[in-house]
């Protein structure tokens, strides 16, 4: 039995977007903004759902929020594919969370700060990871909303929750980088301030 016949002009959409360029609206379907509601536009360089924003359930840096934008516009084109009958085969959505994972670790190295800026990173490579565990669950096939009492979405809470944990123990690990910074500057060993800090457990 051959595979499904793929949608070209969804194809095409997602690779423009996942090329390392910023995205053409030209590349986009005709009926795209029909279909969906909105047309895309350009958002701080890249070609973005304006609506779109990052799916968590911690705060992730204010510098993905772009890079989130341009992975929900990815994510409706296969959506336009599926809708059609002509679904982009796991390829496409591959593309567009490696792109994601790309635009996140791009946008951390804004920050002057070393330390922020390896926060940021950290943020980026769990975001990332758990943006993937989805895609996984779903085959890499078009994204879908799951029911609340469904076996799928435990599972999805489940990483979130995850999620939620690993975000608390980069901003303890920041926490704890900036106390460290405080008190080298002031010149008190930092053995001392960690026996310190111990005391007060």
């Amino acid at each position: 039995m051959s595979a499904p016949v793929e949608n070209a002009v969804a194809g095409a959409a997602v690779a423009d977007l996942t090329s390392g360029g910023p995205g053409s609206p030209a590349a986009m379907p005709d009926d795209f903004a029909t279909q969906f509601g909105y047309m895309p536009s350009t958002v701080d360089g890249l070609l973005a759902n304006p609506q779109g924003d990052c799916s968590s359930p911690v705060t992730l840096p204010v510098e993905f929020e772009t890079a989130c934008k341009a992975h929900d516009l990815g994510y409706d084109l296969l959506r336009y594919a599926e809708q059609r009958g002509e679904p982009l085969g796991p390829w496409a959505r591959q593309a567009l969370d490696s792109t994601l994972d790309r635009h996140m670790h791009e946008s951390c190295e804004s920050r002057a700060d070393p330390f922020s800026r390896t926060r940021c990173n950290a943020m980026a490579a769990i975001a990332s990871t758990f943006v993937d565990l989805n895609s996984r669950r779903q085959g890499y096939g078009a994204p879908v909303v799951e029911s609340a009492f469904g076996a799928a979405e435990a599972d999805s809470a489940t990483n979130w929750r995850l999620l939620g944990v690993a975000g608390a123990g980069v901003a303890g690990l920041g926490a704890v980088l900036t106390v460290r910074r405080a008190t080298q500057r002031a010149g008190v060993p930092w053995t001392m301030k960690a026996t310190a800090v111990q005391g007060v457990q």
